[in-house]
């Protein structure tokens, strides 16, 4: 598929086909908000976890947004909690999108226990987090019961709004949900749903906390979520990337695994941006069956090809990692990264001696 091609072929832009969403604000089409209660919400950095966030920050008027990981998620579970007992100041405690180990969920469950006036909730779709179900303040739902389709957290969010709080969501707010299913889910290749990708490309572009006031201000007043300086962002950002992949095609370093009797196709690169994107776009130049992007953060991320049966995740979880069967995430080892510099270091010595 040309991106390029199908993201910039309409001159004239067709947001009111798609989304038949105004661009200017009425009365009768803005969200009424709750102003009674104070939120503290933690949501993943992705464009699930962005929708999620714009979602509950449309419903509350008074929310404190904390953007983090699956690698970082515990300690801030544990520091809210544990260290500066911020809970006292919270009426709701929303964590979405976000993987947490048994320590952090404990934790909550003590809380919970502890403190009743403060509610929690945590809302996530991916399948290996189906055991939180056991505790009552979390819903994890990985696949539609009715309709067999995969769900994507912000679809959690707004099934659990309309039940809590009464959510009756406007044509724009159901547009955005069903994009980000879309993306996270990666049906949007499938169907040819570039709009999918383009909000993609805008929630990695700049400030991820802007992208969501953005998305806060067009839910509240029924807009149209992509509208024309958003098609022409998307392209300029779209023509970076192709220009950033194209100066990493080569860095690539592939290899084999065997794994009982079927061999599978591995690459590895360094790359700081554009993780899903690049990853994608290698496995399916190269005829990989996974991809590994490590960054310059000592982060490494896993993406599996749509065809494959890899289980990424249970590579991540060798590393300590947090993910699903198709993305997936870890963190190098300290000691991985010590050997490194160890090597670094012994290796300018024998230059420095040699040499001087």
């Amino acid at each position: 598929m040309n991106f390029l091609k199908n993201l910039g072929k309409r001159k004239v832009y067709d947001e009111e086909i798609i989304s038949k969403l105004p661009e200017t604000i009425t009365v009768e089409n803005t969200l009424s908000k709750i102003l009674d209660k104070k939120v503290k919400v933690y949501t993943h950095g992705d464009l699930g976890g962005a929708t999620s966030a714009a979602i509950v920050t449309t419903v509350f008027d008074n929310v404190d947004l904390e953007i983090c990981s699956n690698t970082n998620i515990n300690d801030k579970i544990n520091s809210f909690v544990l260290l500066k007992k911020d809970y006292i100041n919270y009426d709701i405690l929303f964590i979405m999108d976000v993987s947490l180990n048994e320590g952090a969920a404990k934790t909550l469950e003590k809380l919970h226990e502890r403190v009743p006036e403060l509610k929690i909730v945590y809302l996530n779709h991916q399948e290996c987090n189906l055991w939180f179900n056991k505790y009552s303040w979390a819903v994890v739902k990985h696949i539609n019961e009715e309709s067999g389709e995969k769900l994507d957290t912000p679809t959690v969010v707004l099934e659990y709004l309309e039940k809590n709080y009464d959510l009756n969501p406007n044509d724009s707010m159901r547009y955005l949900v069903e994009k980000s299913r879309l993306y996270t889910t990666w049906q949007w290749k499938s169907i040819g749903d570039m709009d999918s990708y383009k909000l993609n490309l805008l929630c990695h572009y700049g400030s991820m906390k802007v992208f969501i006031k953005n998305l806060v201000r067009k839910l509240e007043n029924n807009l149209s979520i992509l509208n024309s300086d958003d098609y022409e962002t998307a392209l300029d950002i779209e023509e970076n990337y192709q220009e950033y992949k194209q100066s990493k095609k080569d860095d690539i370093i592939l290899t084999k695994i065997n794994h009982g009797d079927k061999c599978y196709k591995v690459g590895v690169i360094f790359a700081e941006r554009y993780i899903s994107q690049i990853a994608d776009d290698l496995s399916h130049m190269h005829g990989l069956h996974c991809v590994i992007v490590v960054d310059s953060l000592r982060k490494m991320s896993f993406r599996a090809a749509a065809e494959s049966d890899i289980d990424v995740l249970d590579v991540a979880k060798i590393f300590g990692g947090k993910g699903n069967k198709k993305s997936a995430g870890a963190e190098i080892p300290v000691d991985i990264t010590n050997l490194l510099v160890q090597n670094l270091i012994s290796e300018f010595q024998d230059l420095y001696y040699n040499n001087f």
